[in-house]
């Protein structure tokens, strides 16, 4: 901007870059990630929109 300030989305990239920085190693991102998924997992279980059963996939048809 023309006052010296910056724009706004230089400033929230200034904001994420500092307060989140990037994993520093591979194992940090999977670990990082594979928390997000869990995360999510227990949150979509949690409201009802996942099911959760021991007889996935049986057939329970009677045979003759």
């Amino acid at each position: 901007m023309a006052d010296g300030r910056q724009e706004p989305a230089e400033v929230l990239g200034d904001i994420i870059a500092t307060t989140a920085p990037a994993p520093t190693t591979q194992e940090e991102t999977h670990t990082q990630l594979e928390d997000k998924v869990v995360r999510q997992t227990i949150r979509e279980f949690s409201k009802g929109g996942m099911y959760f059963a021991y007889s996935f996939g049986r057939c329970f048809g009677v045979y003759i």
